[in-house]
């Protein structure tokens, strides 16, 4: 009779153990996890908005991650853009020729490996007769949204989309010419001065890439 109720408790004992692990599980399984919600570049989009049908002919803007990658490096990086040149930024609510970009515009080419040029020197073949790049990096003030920053860089960009700068073909002796086609990527990210979070600026990297083939017309 004792072992019986030994027995007895011992059982009890094991279905209360359950009950609270199955309780415990319950509760942790019915907790919702909270999605990560990254901050969503709408760059491309509104790059692509800004351009007009003729100049969409000539290319149009898509996300690069070689780009975004390097362009958050010069970006965050305050021994290349500094608080000082942040505030300069801040000041800007229109795009204008700026010695900072210049300077930052180096240290985003220093990423890239392959030929670079400006945009004028498109009309040469590409020393590797395959493919060159165009590198730019503009700075915006941050008290802009994204939309504004980006549409009047691109603005500025389209302003010079034709086929005198970007040829549909170039020749090089006799009948021989090499065809061009161009592609172009744009990132944009958004920096506080570390010393000032109210200083704040859009920095906007754009590559454009031709690529050419000798044409067998």
């Amino acid at each position: 009779m004792k072992l019986k109720k030994i027995a007895s408790l011992a059982l009890a004992g094991i279905m209360a153990v359950s009950m609270l692990a199955g309780c415990k599980d319950g509760s942790s399984s019915s907790e919702p996890t909270q999605p990560e919600n990254p901050v969503t570049s709408n760059a491309v989009t509104y790059a692509n908005d800004a351009l007009t049908g003729a100049q969409k002919e000539l290319f149009s803007f898509k996300t690069n991650e070689e780009l975004d990658v390097a362009l958050k490096a010069v970006a965050t990086d305050s021994t290349a853009f500094t608080s000082n040149m942040i505030a300069n930024a801040y000041k800007k609510v229109t795009w204008t020729n700026d010695a900072d970009e210049t300077t930052l515009t180096g240290k985003l080419e220093g990423k890239f490996s392959g030929q670079r040029v400006d945009v004028g020197d498109f009309y040469a073949v590409p020393a590797d007769k395959e493919s060159q790049k165009a590198i730019y990096l503009y700075t915006m003030s941050g008290s802009l949204d994204e939309k504004a920053a980006v549409t009047a860089v691109v603005s500025a960009i389209a302003g010079h989309m034709n086929r005198t700068t970007y040829p549909a073909s170039i020749p090089v002796s006799g009948s021989t010419k090499y065809d061009c086609t161009y592609s172009a990527n744009i990132s944009s990210v958004k920096v506080a001065a570390p010393d000032n979070a109210n200083n704040t600026a859009w920095v906007i990297g754009v590559v454009i890439t031709q690529t050419v083939a000798e044409s067998v017309a």
